[in-house]
This record gives C-alpha cells, sequence and structure tokens, in this order.
C-alpha cells in the first residue's frame, strides 16, 4: 500500500486477518478517504482487497494522477488538460499480494459531472464536462491470452461544452496490444461554424486547400463530426483518424474577396489517409453548388483530389471575383460539371457547360440569345512545364459543332494558343450568334483556325487559317432575292485571301476571287467574273429624297474600306446592271481610295467597245463630285443606247461613227450635277432612223420626270420614227450651259444646223436655225412642232423663210425669221452645209425645271 499519512480509522484484528475502514487519511497532499476492506494474512503474506470510494477536487486528482502515470508511454496525455475545476467521485478496488506489486490488480471509476478545465488542443475551455472514466492494472498471470486484452483506462460517455459547441458520447480505451500501448477513441462533435477557424488552427493539415480553410471566416450553420482516433504512444507520428463530418447550413467567406459559400451542407469522410467529399452542396453567391469527390494528402504540402463539381445556375454576379471569368458578359443561367484529378502541380480537369439558358455576348461579334441549346466541353491537364493543356475542346450549338484544342502558358503569364475545326457546320443555326450570319438562312462551313496571343490583350491575338464557304444564303430584308455565295478562304492576321468565289442572286451570278488587308487602313483587291451582275439586287435600294448619290456617299463615307483604305477592283462580266444602265462585255478596273472611286481602263462591248474613265467623289461635304471620260467609234448607236436598259429602246438606229465625251459636274444631287455639268462632247451618227417620241419618253422615263401636259395632249401627232442620212455635232458645257457651233441634222430631205446656246439651268435656249430645205417636204416638216414654226414662220405657208432665231424656254421657245443678210459673217460659215433637227432638239419639256429631279 501507498504510505499514508494523518490516518483516521479502525483496524480489526483476528486469526491472522485485518479488517480496515479508513475514514480519511492524506497520500503527500492528496487527501483520502471511505477506504475499507480487508487483508488476509497481515503478518506473513499480506493480501488485500480493498475499496475506496472518495469525492474530491480534479485539480489535485490531475496532479496525482500524473504522479500515479509516471514512467507509462501515455504519461503526458494529461498535459493539454489545465485548470481543472469542479470535483468528481473516484472509486478504487485494490486486490492482490501488498508484498507483490506485480501481482495485485486494481480497478478504478472516476465519475464527473459539470467539470471544467481548459483544453489545449481546442484552445478552449471546456464546460458541463460530463462522463466516466475507468482505470484497470491486471497482473500479468492473470491475463487470459486467449481473450482480448483488457483496457488499461476507458472512457464512458464523456461530454462537455465548449464556446458554442459541444462534444457527446465520447468513449475509448487505452490497453496494451502486445509491445505497444495504445489508445482508441470516438466521439461526436457538434461546432459551431463560426468557431472552426480557432478549432483547427493548430491542426497540421497540409497543403492549398487546407490553407484556404484555415484563412476562411465561417458564419453560420453547424457542423457534426462522427470522430474515430488511433494512436500507438510508442510512435505518436502514426496517429490515425477517421471520420465523418456533415455540414448543416454553413456559410464561409474568404479574404481573397470570392463569392460567399452560403448554406452548405452534406457529408465529409475522413481516414486512412483520405477525405471523401459526399453531397457537399449550398450556394455560391446566388448559384447552387455540389461537389463530390476525394482528397488524398500526400508528402510536404501536395494533395492528391479527385473531385467533381456541379452548379446547375451560375450567374454574371457569381464570376465577378473569379481571374480571366469575370469579364464575362452573359444573362440567364448557366449549368456546369467540372472534375479535377491530380494535385496542385499537376492535375487533369473536364468541365461541362451547358448554355441553353444563357445570353451571352463577345466583342461585337458574337451574340446568342437564351433558350438555344448550346453546349460546351473542355478537358485537359496542367503541369508547371506544359501549362494548362487542353486536348479536347467541344462546342455544340443546336446542330452544329465545333471542336479543337488548346494551350495556355500559366495564369500568371496566359500566353495561349489554340486551334479550332468544323465539318460541315451548318450557317443557319449560327446565324442566331455570330452577328455576320444574322441574314443567314442556309449553307455549311468547313474551317480550320488557329490563333495565339495573349488572354490580357486578345485584342492583339494573331489568327490564321482556311474557310471553305458552301452555298451560303442570306436573305436580307431590302432584297427581293436571296445572296447565295460559296468561297475558299484563307487567312493569316488581318489578312484574307478569297478563292473560287461564286455569287448568286436573282439574275446575278458571277465568279470572284481576292485579297483584303483589315487594319488601320485597310486594303482590298477584288477580281469580278462571269455572267451577268445587276447591283441592284445586291446592295440596298434608295431610301432617300436625293437618290443614288446620297446613298453612295453613305457608303464612302462609313464603309471603312473605302473611307480610310485602298480598294482596287477589276471586272470582267458578260452584263453589268445597275439602276436604269446596262452594260454588256464590261471590263475595267475601279479604284476606290479616300472616299473616292475612280474607274479606268473601262470598257463595255466586245467589238469596237466603248472605252471610259471618271472619277466619282464625295470628299467635298457640300457635294458630289463628278467626271468621265467616253470613247467609242464605229458602233450601232442601239449598242450606245443599251447602255441604259430599255428606257429608250428602238428610240435611234444606225451607226455611231464618233462619240467623244468629257465631262464633269459637282452637285448634292442629279438637278445640281446638271446644272453645273461642264465638258465637252462631240457624237457623229450614220444612217439611221431617229423616234422623237420614244427618245423623249426615255429620258423622261431615265431621270424620274413627269411628262407635260401639253406633250401628252400632242401624243397623237407623233407618227413614229423617221430616216436621217447623219447626225453630228460638237457641244462645250459650262456650267450647266451646253453651246454648239456645228450641230448637223440630215435626211434625204433637208439639212437643219444649229448654233447657239441651252441653258440646262433655266431651260430656255437662245439659238440660230438654218434650214435648207428640198421638194415635198413642206406637209412632212410642218408635222413637227419647231421645225414647223421655223420653216413656216408659224403660219404654215411656205419654205421661204431660211433664216431663224429660236430664243425661250424648250416648250415653247420664239421663232422669229431673220434676213440672210443680217446674218454675221461668222453665223453664215458656221451655216454653210450644216444642218440641225429643231423638232428633236428643241421641243425640250418645258417642266424639267419646275419637277423633282430624282433617279
Amino acid at each position: 500500500m501507498p504510505p499514508l499519512k494523518k490516518v483516521t480509522g479502525s483496524l480489526k484484528y483476528q486469526n491472522g486477518d485485518g479488517s480496515f475502514k479508513i475514514l480519511k487519511a492524506r497520500y503527500k497532499d492528496f487527501p483520502i478517504t471511505n477506504v475499507k476492506g480487508t487483508v488476509r494474512n497481515v503478518m506473513n503474506n499480506p493480501v488485500a482487497d480493498l475499496s475506496v470510494e472518495n469525492e474530491l477536487t480534479l485539480e489535485k486528482l490531475n496532479r496525482a494522477l500524473k504522479k500515479a502515470l509516471a514512467g507509462e508511454s501515455f504519461e503526458n496525455i494529461l498535459d493539454d488538460y489545465q485548470g481543472f475545476s469542479g470535483k468528481g467521485l473516484l472509486k478504487v478496488n485494490i486486490q492482490g499480494p501488498l508484498e507483490e506489486p506485480d501481482k495485485i490488480s486494481i480497478t478504478g471509476a472516476l465519475t464527473m459531472k459539470n467539470a471544467s478545465f481548459y483544453e489545449a488542443e481546442l484552445k478552449s475551455r471546456v464546460k458541463n464536462f460530463n462522463g466516466e472514466i475507468l482505470y484497470h492494472h491486471v497482473p500479468k498471470e492473470k491475463q487470459k491470452p486467449a481473450k482480448a486484452p483488457v483496457p488499461i483506462v476507458a472512457f464512458k460517455n464523456l461530454s462537455g461544452e465548449f464556446g458554442k459547441s459541444s462534444f457527446s458520447n465520447m468513449q475509448g480505451e487505452i490497453l496494451r496490444q502486445e509491445e505497444s500501448t495504445v489508445r482508441k477513441m470516438k466521439a461526436v462533435y457538434r461546432l459551431n461554424a463560426a468557431e472552426l477557424p480557432g478549432v483547427i488552427a493548430d491542426i497540421d493539415f497540409s497543403g492549398p486547400l487546407f490553407t484556404v480553410l484555415k484563412q476562411a471566416e465561417f458564419g453560420e450553420g453547424d457542423v457534426e463530426v462522427n470522430y474515430r482516433n488511433f494512436i500507438d504512444f510508442n510512435h505518436p507520428e502514426q496517429e490515425k483518424d477517421w471520420g465523418k463530418i456533415e455540414l448543416k447550413n454553413v456559410s464561409v467567406k474568404h479574404p481573397s474577396g470570392f463569392q460567399p459559400l452560403l448554406k452548405l451542407t452534406g457529408g465529409i469522410s475522413f481516414g486512412d489517409g483520405r477525405i471523401a467529399l459526399t453531397k457537399v452542396g449550398g450556394w455560391y453567391g446566388n448559384s447552387p453548388i455540389q461537389v463530390d469527390g476525394e482528397l488524398v494528402p500526400k508528402s510536404g504540402s501536395l494533395v492528391d483530389f479527385d473531385l467533381s463539381a456541379t452548379s446547375a445556375d451560375w450567374t454574371q454576379d457569381d464570376l465577378k471575383d473569379i481571374p480571366y471569368l469575370q469579364d464575362l458578359k452573359f444573362s440567364g443561367p448557366l449549368s456546369s460539371v467540372i472534375t479535377l484529378t491530380g494535385d496542385r502541380n499537376s492535375f487533369k480537369f473536364k468541365n461541362k457547360l451547358n448554355l441553353t439558358r444563357t445570353s451571352y455576348k463577345f466583342q461585337d461579334e458574337v451574340y446568342k440569345k437564351e433558350n438555344i441549346p448550346n453546349l460546351m466541353e473542355m478537358g485537359g491537364a496542367y503541369s508547371p512545364k506544359e501549362g494548362i493543356v487542353v486536348d479536347h475542346l467541344k462546342f455544340v450549338l443546336d446542330d452544329s459543332t465545333v471542336t479543337g484544342k488548346a494551350k495556355i502558358k500559366s495564369l500568371v503569364d496566359p500566353e495561349y494558343s489554340i486551334k479550332l475545326s468544323a465539318s460541315g457546320l451548318r450557317t443557319n443555326t449560327m446565324a442566331s450568334v455570330v452577328a455576320v450570319l444574322k441574314n443567314n438562312r442556309a449553307g455549311k462551313i468547313d474551317f480550320d483556325i488557329s490563333g495565339r496571343g495573349n488572354l490580357n490583350n486578345v485584342e492583339d491575338s494573331w489568327v490564321e487559317g482556311s474557310a471553305v464557304l458552301k452555298n451560303l444564303v442570306f436573305k436580307l430584308e431590302d432584297r427581293v432575292s436571296p445572296i447565295t455565295f460559296s468561297a475558299d478562304v484563307r487567312f493569316s492576321g488581318n489578312t484574307y485571301d478569297v478563292r473560287s468565289g461564286q455569287l448568286a442572286s436573282g439574275h446575278s451570278k458571277l465568279a470572284f476571287s481576292g485579297v483584303c488587308k483589315n487594319g488601320e487602313h485597310p486594303e482590298l483587291v477584288l477580281k469580278l467574273t462571269g455572267k451577268t451582275l445587276i447591283v441592284d439586287e445586291l446592295i440596298p435600294p434608295d431610301t432617300d429624297d436625293n437618290g443614288v448619290e446620297m446613298n453612295f456617299r453613305d457608303l464612302l463615307e462609313k464603309l471603312r474600306l473605302i473611307s480610310k483604305g485602298t480598294s482596287k477592283v477589276s471586272v470582267d462580266l458578260e452584263q453589268l446592271s445597275y439602276k436604269w444602265m446596262t452594260l454588256s462585255d464590261v471590263s475595267g478596273k475601279f479604284f476606290l481610295k479616300d472616299r473616292e472611286i475612280i474607274f479606268d481602263g473601262f470598257q463595255v462591248g466586245s467589238k469596237n467597245p466603248i472605252k471610259g474613265s471618271g472619277k466619282f467623289s464625295v470628299k467635298d461635304p457640300e457635294a458630289i463630285r463628278f467626271e468621265t471620260q467616253l470613247e467609242a467609234n464605229d458602233i450601232e448607236a442601239g449598242e450606245l443606247l443599251a447602255m441604259f436598259g430599255d428606257h429608250f429602246k428602238d428610240g435611234l438606229t444606225g451607226r455611231v461613227k464618233k462619240l467623244d465625251l468629257s465631262v464633269k459636274s459637282r452637285g448634292r444631287n442629279l438637278s445640281e450635277n446638271i446644272r453645273t455639268l461642264s465638258g465637252k462632247v462631240s457624237i457623229r451618227l450614220d444612217k439611221g432612223t431617229i423616234d422623237k417620241g420614244k427618245l423623249k419618253a426615255g429620258a423622261f422615263s431615265l431621270f424620274g420626270l413627269q411628262v407635260p401636259v401639253a406633250d401628252k395632249n400632242n401624243a397623237e401627232v407623233d407618227e413614229g420614227p423617221s430616216n436621217y442620212v447623219g447626225i453630228s455635232g460638237d457641244f462645250t458645257h459650262v456650267g450647266g450651259i451646253a453651246e454648239t457651233e456645228n450641230f448637223i441634222y440630215e435626211t434625204d430631205q433637208r439639212r437643219t444646223s444649229i448654233v447657239g446656246k441651252f441653258d440646262l439651268n433655266k431651260r430656255e435656249m437662245d439659238t440660230v436655225v438654218g434650214v435648207a430645205p428640198m421638194p415635198g417636204l413642206d406637209k412632212f416638216l410642218t408635222k413637227i412642232p419647231v421645225v414647223g414654226k421655223i420653216l413656216t414662220a408659224g403660219d404654215e405657208g411656205s419654205l421661204i423663210k431660211t433664216y431663224y432665231t429660236v430664243k425661250g424656254p424648250f416648250d415653247d421657245p420664239e421663232v422669229s425669221a431673220i434676213p440672210f443678210t443680217s446674218l454675221g459673217k461668222k453665223v453664215m460659215g458656221l451655216f454653210q452645209g450644216i444642218l440641225q433637227t429643231p423638232g428633236e432638239i428643241l421641243t425640250l419639256p418645258a417642266k424639267v425645271g419646275a419637277e423633282k429631279a430624282t433617279n
């Protein structure tokens, strides 16, 4: 027995046996009470059977236990428990020979209620501590090998509270297994989430995941932990833990600025070097998420992970603090499934996005609306050496698919490269997403694209590749016919090489090829060949009162390719039509630069072609400038008039021996251009017919004018075409005033000439007309309105008057006969052999100036 002091009690001795009853005593400074029992053979070989039942302070008991456990492998187990308060009921039974301590059996039980102490590992004071601790010491000779070893220390139903947290149903035992002393325990912890940082602060978790966990700020919620532990006190470094954590509406914030995790629920199992996450779900900002998988801590700070994260409703606000995702612009929810396998130094990943309910915009070229089936898949790997390698990239929009690969050097230095390809991509599917395909109705595209750059400056990326466009059909709202085209396109950087292009729309059908270079000053080289190009089928119709000129102004001023760049367009077409103009066998070159169109080497016709050049400019903000040179030799008049479509059909036949035209004008619309017209025109026609009515009607139709009422009333006077022998003349135009000194009109029956001026601004003339009539023409000539007046002096009497002045409005000029001798020498010289047809020239419509000039 231990040496006792200050003993108070009684001893009964009989037949060598003793009976003890000690009311109180002290063992060192530890008080002992209620010791009772027997000792057999007290004098020779005492064998004790004693029991102690003592209520004592736990602080003193803790000190006594430390001394009692001295030398045991688990003697330091009590070092983590300090500052005891409260009392406990201690019961101890001692059996065995007192002279042979190794053969003594000792059992004890300590029952505690409402005790309190400081727990170093929890860094918190444990209150309301309850439960029972049992102690067993069994001599080796009484231990039976076939049975499980008896625990040295056992815990039963320990429970307590620390802060807003608690533990309960703590069970455990310390026992010897072979040569080792081990501890087994289990307990249920109910932790308040706000206190987790303090609980886990000194736990030796490793890896970035646990670093983030320790830095996190936990809010509301509770955590229930079913915990098991095993430790071999001879090898404490091999301590093992198992358990399952159940999250109950836990909220977590992180100092980095990420969105908070709210209302987390689910289970986390750990043990045998693994951490398993089962349906750990909650809300990231306003988006629901769920994580499943496994974590395996490795040596150092590495953690192997195999995780899967699912979210059904990510929103744009939830990405605002995530690098490289915060700038994405979208609305509506997106669903995501992400899997990660590996460790932070090297891992594989897969990501599946469902963007069906999402609308998003990328720069100005891509805009997707909601409720269009849209999936995206990415799979690859990361390593410090290779960076992020995406070896599987798939983008699905409805029934169209784009696949590819990508590589990112690192998130610190996000240089990237990417390859994309598609086969049979349906353009009408992409039309709702890609701006340039907005009006597409059908077609397919095959493409291979590669790019490289930096994610911090995507706009500076380099892109190259090829695309085959197959029968792309576009239907524009302001076009009657759809536009269909195909092409083979190669591109590198800002340069696009278009080959084997085919375009068809309505009656238009042509081939095209060229090179376009984009940039601050774009460049275009384009070649158009083929059968027919009807420009009106391809460009918007007139939309304003000023006509086509304003449309061209808009085109030249707003299209960067023309306003800030340079374009060269060559044409070689069987037919080219625009507005009233229809040209056959057209070839030439157009140069477009600085809001100007210059055409050069322009030819119309296959034999003896009409040749021309000119310029169209909107540099002047106040007006449109136009100048042209036209030359034709020895062609049919019908070929020349065919340039104006059907406006002058059958109005003039014969042979154009010569046509030289060089004019320019300036104005805001057609009327102003006519009034400012300047230049020279020379024409020589040989043997044909002229139909004044058709030519006049064609002019009115061409310029969109109304036929004067007077002409409508006299329409029955028109007797159809008349024959001519020759028509010729030279005109000069200055400021909208045409002047001629040699206009001649000759038939088999007369020669007529005009010398004078025609003011196209005021629609007036000031001319001298000479007529050399021939026999038998009286009746015929009097039926031509102005010529009739000239030849008969207004009284339809005779052909005596030979020279006349014709002045006044085009529709009703004043005709006066003048004596032959009153003509000046110059005029006399001009009239020698000169003829003119006043019926076709002098009866121009008076109401041109009064009508609205349109195209």
